[in-house]
């Protein structure tokens, strides 16, 4: 009984690792996109700013 309970323990605390690493790259990963997205907002803007002088 005990195997089946350090058993089921483990498989939740795996779980709860996956999670949190998916969460983690899915946060990361969007965050470094829309970072990198409005890097390119600036950077059109600031060409237009200077080819308008």
């Amino acid at each position: 009984m005990e195997t089946m309970i350090g058993i089921a323990a483990l498989l939740v605390g795996i779980g709860i690792l996956w999670l949190c690493f998916a969460l983690g790259v899915f946060f990361f990963t969007r965050t470094g996109r829309e970072g990198m997205r409005i890097q390119r907002m600036e950077d059109e803007r600031r060409e237009r700013v200077t080819s308008d002088r």
